[in-house]
């Protein structure tokens, strides 16, 4: 395996992960998103197999804190009598994409952060929604 540079990391692997996991966090349940996920698995054991497994979490995490900041921002320029029904359809958006993006990066999870970090990677995008949309708009909700 030729080794992967954080240069090129930064340039060649993680835009490609970047765009898929665009593409799986704004689609709609049902739809077919036209990402090969034998390339964008592939990416991802190529970048922890050459220790770029820290920068790689920590790409993922701030590019899903980013989406959900928008989803919260949208969320709270919802009229009123829509607010349930958008959250809910926000909620169900996000944990369809995370049934795509979690196995994306199964490696990463098994590798190093459950082993370096103690965590589970589900678990963790899913407290990334609770800080940053569901206990913005909990007041809302009730």
């Amino acid at each position: 395996m030729n080794v992967i540079t954080i240069e090129d990391y930064k340039s060649t692997y993680w835009p490609k992960l970047d765009s898929a996991i665009d593409q799986l966090l704004t689609q709609s349940p049902g739809d077919y998103i036209p990402i090969s996920y034998e390339q964008i698995y592939s990416c991802v054991y190529k970048c922890v197999c050459q220790q770029h497994s820290e920068q790689m979490y920590s790409d993922l995490i701030k590019k899903i804190t980013n989406h959900l900041e928008r989803v919260s921002e949208e969320l709270q320029a919802s009229p009123p009598d829509l607010y349930i029904e958008r959250f809910n359809i926000a909620l169900g958006q996000y944990m369809g994409a995370l049934q795509s993006i979690v196995p994306l990066f199964i490696y990463m999870n098994k590798f190093y952060i459950e082993t370096k970090l103690n965590r589970d990677l589900k678990d963790d995008l899913i407290k990334l929604f609770t800080e940053h949309v569901a206990e913005k708009h909990i007041y809302n909700l009730m």
